[in-house]
């Protein structure tokens, strides 16, 4: 809790929250872009405040793959909301997954688990 009061001191704007619009431009614009990319989507679960996406492209680090999607989301997002600065937090989980298992525990995490606990 301490840190997170914390990082909100450390804010220049107030957090931002996606509107239901928001929150399907940002779905189309991951769906598009793994599209043209050629990036096999598994999943994607945009949430009021993050999106969770289960990617695969072995040609590309999972680093620059995130900073692709905050950069469109951002290009995307910035015509409804022209006085915001900042989308997204830095940061985010680039971990990869060499298993099926794993790939299926990913999949199921990010389309069934968001939300359990009344967190939109």
């Amino acid at each position: 809790m301490a840190r997170e009061e914390s990082a909100i001191g450390d804010l220049n704007e107030p957090p931002f929250l996606l509107t239901p619009t928001d929150r399907s431009l940002v779905e189309t614009t991951i769906r598009k872009h793994c599209e043209i990319r050629g990036w096999k989507l598994h999943a994607v679960n945009v949430r009021s405040n993050h999106a969770h996406v289960v990617v695969i492209d072995p040609q590309t680090r999972p680093e620059t793959t995130v900073a692709q999607f905050k950069s469109w989301c951002t290009r995307k997002l910035k015509p409804n909301h022209p006085d915001r600065k900042r989308f997204w937090t830095e940061g985010a989980s680039t971990r990869w997954i060499n298993e099926d298992a794993g790939l299926a525990s990913a999949i199921e995490y990010t389309l069934e688990a968001q939300g359990r606990n009344g967190v939109e």
